[in-house]
């Protein structure tokens, strides 16, 4: 059993970047994080037993966090948010289009985009056959920059490190089924009929009545929402399965087709049974009163909350309702409700898709045409872009003083009702800006710059650059982590405070305990024990990293700086290489679970990413984001 033994929160970030650790315990009364990855990504329960667990006489008051193992907290708050499909689609396409493009220029690392990337790809080929063409452009230029290979078992996997692409299957199917030459960088192979004719999703076959356990009745409660104590009716084998042809309520229509289709395990139910089953779900989706949007009495939605759409498709392609499934499959891509993700997995999607050119008989494309070029115009030309040059700044060129007009002016039009309530942090005396400009806090003159380095040491020059123009800016309670205060405000930071969170690998002690078990035998035990911001650390002497805490009073925010020369050594310390003059900036808090998003390569990089995805958000990105 793995443990890493902790003085502070930190250790939830540690946690993440480990990986591998079963129990994160601590030395004070602070926080355990376990990774445990059966369970929801993100919820709190009582401390008590799992302190008696790990021996523990009392549990402290504290906070514990049950979270999927993953790499890092990008991938975690991704986890969180499931929704694949639903922020691409109109009128969304061109801003998170645009968004892809910035970050193929500017991410360090381009296999964290793969997702969207493939997001992208299967909606332009849902689109239209020149949107088929499109995808596989992207897709060959995506994979030019992140080689992919099989691995064991014939697994997709990245190149360099060995691990799965994920969401290989629809990768797989979208070539498959592609009239379109296939990218040349792509291992591909001819899919057999043990992949195209998967008995889950074929519906005379026992497994697809096991499939999500979709036929289970056991969560619905009889005629209500929601399974509560007081108004809870367990669903009986009195339940009449039919009773949905004489009803117009939702529940009744989803309990019913359930019902139809509940055999024992390894049975099919009869064919009867199986288009009845159908013909309640279409009528549930074509025929009864949509529910009403809580949040907008005029809009209504689909009852997909009630019954999976994947089975509804899956029922009409067994039934040959081909013209139903496309119906279903444009609905799916079309209506944020429903999202087309459970269908990508589904060879049928992509020959429905390929009948009679299915994609031009759809009344409705998930990207527009003057998006499709869109796409190919900026996508493509960033990928090429960043192949040539590597990681990129946006608004190459562009001076401190008119990025920084942008960054003030985006800030106060996108965030006025944050900045409307800062308060001042500390001894400073801040108040909130009557105007963009009130944003940016005041310059300092080259012989104060020169005063903080002789106390610092040398600072990196884009810093430098930004202080005589303005000494740092305003953030709020979470936004930009309360603002950067300014290089005046910079202090010497110890290394237990910022190894974790520069990716720094801290070594671990390994100790061999005896365990009595309760039948009285024993086992050893053996503990790898890291220790987090108690003493040493990594024990290393990296060289200068600065902190400060933020311009405004804020939600315990913390500012690393970590220069040019600190950041080298430690990259090259991991194996990694830096380009020359990359340095790291980041902040984080006691709660965030690492820097996660919210790291960059120099300050003019966060300036100007910030820029820029304010810009995009309020519509009025200028094309010199994009390098020419």
């Amino acid at each position: 059993m793995d443990y890493i033994k902790i003085g502070r929160y930190e250790a939830f970030a540690t946690a993440l970047k480990a990986g591998i650790v079963s129990n994160v315990t601590l030395s004070s009364h602070v926080l355990v994080t376990c990774l445990v990855p059966a369970t929801p990504p993100w919820f709190q329960f009582d401390a008590t037993p799992l302190y008696k667990q790990l021996g523990f006489p009392d549990s402290p008051s504290c906070t514990i966090f049950f979270i999927y193992k993953c790499l890092n907290a990008r991938s975690l708050r991704r986890m969180l948010y499931p929704g694949l499909f639903t922020p691409w689609l109109s009128p969304q396409t061109r801003k998170k289009t645009s968004e892809l493009r910035d970050r193929i220029l500017e991410d360090d690392d381009v296999q964290e985009l793969w997702r969207e990337v493939l997001v992208l790809s299967s909606l332009l080929v849902f689109s239209s056959s020149d949107g088929e063409n499109i995808a596989l452009e992207i897709l060959e230029g995506f994979f030019g920059l992140r080689p992919i290979e099989r691995g064991r078992n014939n697994i997709l996997v990245w190149k360099d490190t060995k691990y799965p692409i994920g969401y290989e299957r629809t990768l797989e199917l979208i070539l498959h089924y592609s009239t379109s030459a296939i990218p040349s960088n792509v291992p591909w192979i001819l899919l057999g009929d043990d992949t195209l004719r998967n008995p889950k999703f074929d519906a005379t076959k026992a497994e697809f009545f096991q499939l999500d356990n979709w036929t289970n009745t056991e969560w619905i409660a009889s005629g209500t929402d929601y399974k509560t104590s007081a108004s809870y009716v367990a669903i009986n084998s009195d339940y009449d399965p039919h009773q949905w042809k004489d009803s117009s309520h939702p529940w009744t229509h989803a309990i019913c087709a359930r019902l139809l289709c509940n055999v024992p395990t390894g049975q099919v139910p009869s064919r009867e049974a199986t288009e009845e089953a159908f013909q309640c779900v279409d009528t549930l989706f074509t025929q009864l009163p949509k529910r009403k949007n809580p949040h907008n009495a005029e809009e209504e939605w689909p009852h997909c909350h009630i019954f999976p759409l994947k089975v509804y498709f899956l029922l009409a392609i067994q039934l040959r309702e081909n013209e139903k499934a496309r119906s279903i499959l444009e609905l799916a891509m079309t209506r944020a409700e429903f999202g087309l993700d459970g269908l990508l997995e589904i060879p049928a999607t992509y020959e429905i898709l390929a009948l009679a050119d299915g994609r031009a008989t759809f009344a409705n494309q998930p990207v527009s045409t003057e998006n499709l070029a869109f796409a190919r115009a900026c996508v493509t030309k960033a990928l090429a872009s960043r192949k040539e040059h590597g990681p990129q700044e946006l608004f190459p060129g562009v001076p401190w003083p008119d990025l920084l007009r942008r960054f003030s002016e985006a800030a106060f039009e996108l965030h006025a009702e944050e900045y409307a309530d800062v308060e001042s942090h500390y001894n400073e005396s801040i108040v909130s800006p009557e105007k963009a400009s009130d944003i940016l806090l005041p310059p300092i003159s080259q012989e104060r710059i020169a005063e903080i380095e002789a106390k610092l040491g040398p600072l990196p020059q884009d810093l430098k650059e930004m202080a005589l123009v303005a000494n740092g800016f305003l953030g709020s309670w979470h936004l930009f982590g309360g603002g950067f205060a300014g290089i005046d405000k910079l202090e010497f930071e110890h290394p237990s405070e910022y190894e974790t969170y520069l990716g720094v690998e801290l070594p671990f002690e390994e100790v061999r305990e005896t365990v009595t078990n309760a039948d009285g035998t024993t086992r050893t035990v053996i503990k790898r024990i890291t220790s987090i911001g108690l003493s040493s650390s990594s024990g290393k002497d990296w060289g200068p990293v600065y902190s400060s805490y933020g311009a405004v009073e804020n939600d315990n925010f913390n500012h690393l700086i970590c220069p040019p020369a600190t950041w080298k050594m430690i990259r090259e310390a991991q194996g990694k290489q830096v380009i020359d003059g990359e340095y790291r900036v980041c902040y984080y808090a006691n709660w965030t679970g690492g820097t996660g998003e919210c790291e960059w390569r120099s300050m003019r990089h966060w300036v100007a990413s910030m820029t820029a995805g304010m810009e995009r958000e309020l519509g009025s990105l200028e094309e010199s984001a994009v390098t020419e």
